[in-house]
């Protein structure tokens, strides 16, 4: 059991690493981390919807960069192997191969665990930013700017001094930037304003934040299973199929699932990404959590059956040197 475990957690920091140190990482993370804090100087003149267009934009932004980064980053992570030829020579070793496929997909689960808590603050500090109509703090977009900005100096300056990694010191770096950041406006507003910074943080927005974690989690989960039968153009193909498909099943389906058992299977085999997109409901209230708690066991279970399907297939999987 103690062998297991300290393989389990020495294949998922590995991944961990070797997917911060891939360079469309970095750059796809970052960029999407600055522009969530350009939003508010790219949307003007919207007749007093300030907020709810920079929220409703950054959260949009979030969605679609955390599907394509957990696609390429857990796509990558098992073709990689296979093109490099390091895959054989681990599961010719002592080691399980249920295991080693689930602490791949552990370790793409913490590297975007993180850019998830980053995007949510960047897109809470973007939406603080112009919480006054008509005006933009540019102290908190000051803050995002010149956090980034900063991490990729510290990183170069490392890099050039000491020789250390710059791809995943920069992206590790510019996550810590970013929660420094939020820390720093956090501490500031809340010096400022009568009643402390929790009287107007869009705290409403966490809901809608952690959906849309759950359904990058999910895609990874999709992405892992399908690398192990196709090559990372092929997975990124199939997953954005799943995700075409998955957000027009309520249109394709839905009206024929009550009447129908074989389309009703279907339906409910193929996942709605409707049911993680609620940034909708924020213009009439607040998401409810045990709504989130409900998307959650949904996202659990067929993650659960995802992961299954992805452990038999990499079971009978030929690993050639």
């Amino acid at each position: 059991m103690r062998l297991a475990l300290k393989q389990f957690s020495t294949v998922a920091r590995q991944t961990t690493l070797e997917a911060s140190r891939q360079p469309a990482f970095l750059l796809l993370s970052a960029s999407t981390l600055l522009f969530i804090g350009l939003l508010p100087l790219l949307i003007t003149h919207v007749l007093g919807e300030a907020t709810r267009m920079i929220r409703d934009s950054s959260l949009a932004l979030f969605w679609m960069a955390g599907l394509l980064l957990g696609c390429y980053g857990a796509a990558s992570t098992i073709s990689r192997e296979l093109r490099l030829g390091t895959l054989a020579s681990v599961v010719t070793k002592p080691m399980n191969r249920s295991l080693f496929f689930l602490a791949k997909f552990f370790g793409i689960v913490v590297v975007m665990t993180a850019f998830i808590f980053a995007a949510t603050l960047a897109s809470l500090l973007a939406i603080h930013a112009v919480r006054v109509l008509y005006r933009i703090d540019w102290w908190t977009l000051g803050s995002l700017y010149l956090g980034i900005l900063g991490a990729f100096t510290v990183s170069g300056l490392r890099n050039f001094l000491f020789r250390s990694p710059f791809t995943s010191g920069a992206f590790r770096d510019v996550l810590i930037s970013v929660v420094l950041a939020f820390a720093v406006v956090f501490w500031r507003s809340a010096g400022q304003m009568s009643g402390g910074a929790e009287s107007f943080m869009p705290w409403s927005v966490l809901p809608a934040a952690a959906l849309i974690g759950l359904a990058v989690i999910l895609f990874c989960s999709f992405a892992v299973a399908l690398s192990t039968r196709l090559g990372l153009t092929g997975t990124m193909m199939m997953c954005a199929v799943i995700l075409m498909v998955g957000l027009m099943s309520d249109y394709l389906l839905g009206p024929y699932a009550q009447t129908n058992e074989a389309l009703r299977l279907l339906y409910l085999l193929i996942p709605n990404w409707q049911n993680f997109w609620a940034v909708d409901a924020l213009n009439h209230g607040d998401i409810p959590w045990p709504y989130v708690f409900q998307v959650a066991h949904y996202c659990g279970l067929y993650m659960i059956g995802i992961l299954l399907w992805g452990i038999a297939s990499f079971r009978m999987m030929e690993v050639h040197q």
